[in-house]
């Protein structure tokens, strides 16, 4: 399947159209709603971009900080599955990078490893939408977000 035709599939959302940076070191996916190695349809579409462009798949995850209405179980919840997240990863052979605030910017980030494309989860919410369109913004490589979280894509509704 090309890069063409997985871009057309309903689940993903092209927030910053164009070609995978040729020069791009690594296909980022952006772990935000879908943090599993397992059953994610984002992470997926970043292992196939990954193979059809021979480069290494790098997940990045940086939990954000004073989210609104979180609370310290949240926190505890998220920090007890990041054990289980990078084992899974690395069992399918990607990369995984945690990062915490002050150092959480998903645009430095991107900034230091320079890839061909970044791959984010999709999510409904107000306050992580104004971060994804940041990101579209501000990323200097394609960006596209991926419905990993429902059964129907939410488009197809």
């Amino acid at each position: 399947m090309g890069i063409k035709t997985l871009s057309l599939d309903p689940r993903i959302t092209v927030r910053k159209p164009g070609a995978p940076n040729p020069e791009g070191e690594c296909v980022v996916y952006w772990m935000q709603r879908a943090q599993r190695a397992l059953d994610n349809p984002a992470l997926d579409v970043a292992v196939k971009l990954g193979n059809e462009l021979g480069k290494p798949v790098v997940a990045f995850l940086a939990p954000v900080p004073f989210y609104p209405h979180a609370n310290l179980r949240h926190y505890r919840f998220l920090a007890s599955g990041i054990p289980d997240i990078e084992e899974g990863l690395s069992k399918r052979n990607v990369g995984f990078v945690l990062r915490t605030y002050p150092d959480h910017s998903l645009i430095k980030f991107c900034e230091q490893v320079r890839p061909a494309i970044v791959i984010g989860d999709e999510n409904p919410l107000r306050e992580t939408e104004q971060g994804r369109v940041r990101a579209a913004q501000h990323l200097k490589v394609p960006f596209w977000t991926v419905d990993a979280d429902v059964v129907v894509p939410s488009r197809l509704l």
